[in-house]
Order: structure tokens, then C-alpha cells, then sequence
């Protein structure tokens, strides 16, 4: 039968069925670490906003 062949349509058709779920969680787990990512992100950004401008941490001790 032609649909029993490896590179039949019905074939490829069942190995993209098969893989389906594998890639469906790979593909929420990227999505959870670029929302994660993003709200890292966010949050440094706040942190640099409530921070004055001119008062800086001084890297070297006052002379």
C-alpha cells in the first residue's frame, strides 16, 4: 500500500502528530523564560529610574 511507504504523506503526516506535543511544551517553556526575561528586565529598569542621577556610588575610597 502506498500509504505504508516511509516517505508517504500519511507518514510524514504521523511523525508531525508524534512530535507535536514535544514541541508544544518546548515552545511554552521558551515562552516562560522570555516572559521571565522580560520582567527581569522591566524590573531593572525601574530600579535605574528611582535612582538620582547625580548620586552615583563612588568605586574608589574619598581622598
Amino acid at each position: 500500500m502506498l500509504a505504508d511507504r516511509p516517505d508517504s504523506l500519511t507518514q510524514k503526516i504521523r511523525g508531525l502528530q508524534w512530535w507535536a506535543p514535544y514541541c508544544a511544551d518546548v515552545a511554552a517553556e521558551e515562552h516562560e523564560r522570555a516572559r521571565r526575561a522580560q520582567a527581569e528586565a522591566d524590573s531593572l529598569r525601574a530600579q535605574q529610574r528611582r535612582r538620582p542621577r547625580g548620586c552615583r556610588p563612588s568605586l574608589v575610597g574619598a581622598r
